[in-house]
C-alpha cells in the first residue's frame, strides 16, 4: 500500500546540511506530487527545524564576520577594491528572515498537514520515558520528548485517518519506535522511499542488484568529479595542504529515484579514499632553527551524490554521463607526529 502522508525527521534535513535543494529532496517532490503523499508536520517537530536553520543561519555569519576581519587584518591594501566583501556579521535578523522564507518556499511545494497536541495521551509519552522505550534511550537520548511528542503526534494521526505514514529518519531510534506501530513505516532515507514509491518494485530491486554488482564506472566517475571539482583545506591552520588526490571511491549505498529508456538517475552514499601531501614548521631545539617538513598521508570521507547513468540491455552500467556530489569542500584532519 503507498502511503498517504509522509513525515520528514529533523534528521533528514540535518543530513542534508538544510540544503533545500538536494538531490534527495528535489527528487523526492515530484514523486510526493503524483501519489498525492501529504507532508505531515508536527509541531513540536517544526520548532525544532526552526531553531535548527535559525541556529545555522547565526553561525554563518558569524564565520563570515571572521573571515571578513582576518581578511582585512592580513590584506588591508584591498578594503578600497569595490569587490572587498562588507561585513555582514550584524545581519543576524536579515539572514534568518532569509532562511526562514526560504524553509516557507520549501513547504509550498508540498500539500502539507500541520498537526498539534490535541489527539496525543501525555501518559503515554511519560509512561515511555519512565521504561526508556524508543525513542527515548539511555545517556544523551533519555530526554528526547521533541521525537516523543512527534512519535505521539503522528501514531494518533493515523490511528484517527486510518491511513499509512512513511516516517523518514535516520535516527535507528525512530526505527524501533515505528516498528511498535503497524501504520508506520520507517525508511532510512528520503531516497529509499522514493525508490519504493517509483516503478515496479521487482524492476527497481533488478536494477539495483545489477548497478551494486559492478559498479566500478559509477566509482571511477565519482572519482573523476572530486578530482576536478574538489576545493580542500586543512582544519588545522599550521599544516598546509601541498598536494591531494583521489585513490579511489567506493560505493556505500545506493538509490535509485528516476527511470528513463536505457538510462536511471541514482542516488548514492560513497566514501573517498584521498592521498595527501602536507607541509608544515618545526621547531628543531638542537639548531634553534625552523625547519620545513613534509609527508603523504591517507584519509578517507563520506560523500553523498546523484548520477544519472546510461545503462545496457542487462541493466549494467554502460556509462556515467553525470556526477554530482552534495559537497564541494573536503577538511582534511590527519596531522603527523611532532617533535
Amino acid at each position: 500500500m503507498t502511503p498517504s502522508f509522509v513525515f520528514l525527521d529533523t534528521s533528514v534535513l540535518d543530513g542534508q546540511q538544510y540544503n533545500l535543494n538536494s538531490t534527495a529532496l528535489v527528487s523526492f517532490i515530484p514523486v510526493a506530487k503524483k501519489h498525492k503523499i501529504t507532508l505531515l508536520l508536527p509541531h513540536p517537530t517544526e520548532q525544532e527545524i526552526r531553531r535548527h536553520i535559525k541556529e545555522r543561519a547565526r553561525e554563518a555569519l558569524t564565520r563570515l564576520g571572521t573571515a571578513f576581519r582576518e581578511a582585512r587584518k592580513s590584506a588591508p591594501f584591498l578594503t578600497g577594491w569595490e569587490h572587498f566583501p562588507e561585513d555582514v556579521s550584524d545581519k543576524v535578523d536579515e539572514a534568518v528572515r532569509v532562511a526562514l522564507y526560504e524553509w516557507r518556499l520549501f513547504l509550498g511545494r508540498f500539500n502539507v498537514e500541520r498537526l498539534d497536541y490535541e489527539a496525543i495521551n501525555l501518559r503515554d509519552v511519560m509512561h515511555w520515558y519512565d521504561t526508556l522505550t524508543p525513542p527515548f534511550r539511555e545517556g544523551k537520548k533519555r530526554k528526547e520528548f521533541p521525537d516523543a511528542f512527534a512519535l505521539a503526534i503522528l501514531a494518533a494521526h493515523a490511528a484517527a485517518t486510518g491511513k499509512i505514514i512513511a516516517v523518514v529518519s535516520e535516527d535507528a531510534d525512530f526505527q524501533l519506535a515505528c516498528d511498535r506501530y503497524h501504520s508506520l513505516l520507517y525508511f532510512k532515507s528520503l531516497p529509499a522511499l522514493t525508490e519504493v514509491l517509483l516503478a515496479d518494485p521487482s524492476e527497481i530491486e533488478a536494477l539495483r542488484a545489477a548497478v551494486l554488482g559492478d559498479p566500478s564506472l559509477l566509482e571511477i566517475g565519482i572519482a573523476i568529479h572530486a578530482t576536478e571539482s574538489f576545493l580542500s583545506f586543512h582544519i588545522d591552520n599550521r599544516y598546509d595542504v601541498h598536494e591531494w588526490k583521489v585513490a579511489q571511491a567506493r560505493i556505500t549505498d545506493m538509490r535509485v529515484v528516476a527511470l528513463g529508456v536505457g538510462e536511471c538517475k541514482v542516488t548514492f552514499e560513497a566514501e573517498i579514499d584521498f592521498e595527501v601531501h602536507l607541509g608544515w614548521s618545526e621547531w628543531d631545539e638542537a639548531t634553534e632553527e625552523t625547519t620545513s617538513e613534509s609527508d603523504w598521508f591517507i584519509e578517507t570521507h563520506p560523500f553523498s551524490g546523484a548520477a544519472k547513468l546510461a545503462l545496457e540491455a542487462n541493466k549494467h552500467i554502460r556509462s556515467v554521463p553525470l556526477v554530482s556530489l552534495n559537497e564541494h569542500l573536503v577538511s582534511f584532519e590527519e596531522t603527523p607526529r611532532r617533535r
